[in-house]
Parts: structure tokens; C-alpha cells; sequence
């Protein structure tokens, strides 16, 4: 029995809290591929309605307590919001530590992907044809303009493409939902808020969104089958115990 401030946890209690984790899921190249060609179609689709979403947008629609909870979930997306999910997991879950590295990677490296890519292409935000103080005073007339070639110079406002928040939010729903499934209907739940959130505050559009959950997705699948090899590379270096005397027995001669 060990005592946390009021509260008093036995140990059969204690490693429930602290189980295995589950296993690498099996992502093949069959289901990528059909969940990029359909993010593909809604990528395509919202370039055509980016400038009616964008258009429609206004932050004073949204009810006061729906817009407060729009606007803190970003966190979700947020790079704090994932040092403070490995921090927990670190801190409440020591069986899990071993998967930190692998969660790590999901929760960090799509959104500095979407960070490069934004480096090289360069899209003006939508919030930035509002500002006034520029002589602007509305969205352009055709969305093509907003695409502005290659190399913004580190200039927010071009910085639009592929929207960095919303693959660390889908990134972070997928990390989170492979170590506790029961709980992937809220993460996702959370991932989507965050993701509408940068559309309804201007920052990206629609399909800068879809752009950055794609490429989160791409990220996560290439993580997994990485993590996966190297599981199996570390396997087939165990040695083999031998029934009758319990002696290692050499990984290289399994075949014999």
C-alpha cells in the first residue's frame, strides 16, 4: 500500500495503473493509400470552398462557451500540450516509459514536417487579407492568389501551408489513441476542435488543414513501421531458451 497526499493506492491497484502497453498497430500500405486518395478528394474539394469557409468565418458567431472551448483546444495541437502528455505518461506510467521514445516521435516530428514544408512553399494566411492597416479589406477573389510560389523567408503571414497545428493535434489523437484506445473517440474528438479552431481564427485554410492531417498521418505510418523493424531486428537477436535444461540457446542456429 503506498500513500499519494490523501489518497491511498495498493499495489494490485498500482499495476493496473502501470500495464503493458499495447502492441505496435499494423498500418500497411493498402490502408495508407486509401486514406490518403480520400483526404486526396477532401483536399481538392476544400481548395474549391477556401474562400466561402474563410469567407463565413467570424468568431463573434460562435456561441461564448463554445468559442472558449474552441480556442483552448489548441493546446491539443500544441508542441506544450505534447512535452506535457510525455511528462505524465513519464511520471504516472513507468511501464510505458519504454514507448516515450516512439510516442515522442508521433507527438513531435509531423508538425516539425509540416514546419519544413511550410519553410518551402509559401501561402498567405487568411487572417492577414483582414488587416486593415494594409488596404485590405476582404479575401481575394480567387484562392489561387494566396498562393504566393516558393520560399516565404520566415514571413508569418506566408507561412500558411500545411498547417502545422492541426498535424500535431491528429498526430497527437494517434498517439494517444495506440496507448489507451478506450479513449480515441475523445482524442480525435479534440483533434478535430483544434483543427477547426485554426480555421475559425483565420490562421490557415480549410485545406491547409486537411494538408496537415494527411501529412500526420503519413508521418505516424512511417513511425510505426520503423519502430516495428526494429522490434523485430531486437527479436531475432534474443536467444532462444531451451525447453529441457533452460539454456540460451544461439538465434543462429534456430534452424538446426
Amino acid at each position: 500500500m503506498r500513500r499519494f497526499g490523501p489518497l491511498e493506492i495498493s499495489d494490485m491497484q498500482e499495476n493496473s495503473l502501470s500495464a503493458t502497453t499495447p502492441p505496435l498497430p499494423i498500418w500497411n500500405y493498402r490502408w495508407l493509400a486509401i486514406a490518403l486518395s480520400i483526404l486526396g478528394f477532401i483536399f481538392m474539394t476544400a481548395l474549391w470552398f477556401d474562400l466561402t469557409v474563410s469567407g463565413e468565418r467570424n468568431g463573434d458567431a460562435i456561441p461564448g462557451d463554445l468559442r472558449r472551448i474552441v480556442n483552448l483546444s489548441e493546446i491539443f495541437a500544441h508542441g506544450f500540450g505534447a512535452a506535457l502528455v510525455l511528462i505524465l505518461v513519464w511520471q504516472m506510467l513507468p511501464n510505458y516509459r519504454y514507448r516515450l521514445r516512439t510516442l515522442a516521435a508521433i507527438l513531435f516530428l509531423p508538425g516539425l514536417a509540416a514546419q519544413g514544408i511550410k519553410r518551402l512553399v509559401s501561402r498567405r494566411r487568411p487572417l492577414s487579407y483582414q488587416n486593415e492597416s494594409a488596404g485590405e479589406a476582404g479575401l481575394p477573389e480567387s484562392i489561387t492568389e494566396s498562393w504566393a510560389g516558393f520560399m516565404p523567408n520566415g514571413e508569418y503571414i506566408y507561412e500558411s501551408f500545411p498547417s502545422a497545428h492541426a498535424a500535431g493535434a491528429i498526430a497527437m489523437a494517434i498517439g494517444l489513441s495506440w496507448l489507451f484506445p478506450r479513449g480515441k473517440v475523445i482524442f480525435f474528438t479534440l483533434a478535430l476542435l483544434a483543427s477547426f479552431q485554426r480555421i475559425s481564427s483565420g490562421a490557415h485554410w480549410a485545406s491547409d488543414v486537411i494538408a496537415g492531417a494527411s501529412l500526420a498521418i503519413v508521418v505516424c505510418f512511417l513511425i510505426f513501421r520503423v519502430e516495428r523493424r526494429r522490434e523485430a531486428r531486437q527479436a531475432s537477436k534474443e536467444p532462444v531458451i531451451s525447453r529441457d535444461n533452460d539454456l540460451p540457446i544461439d538465434s543462429t542456429r534456430r534452424a538446426a
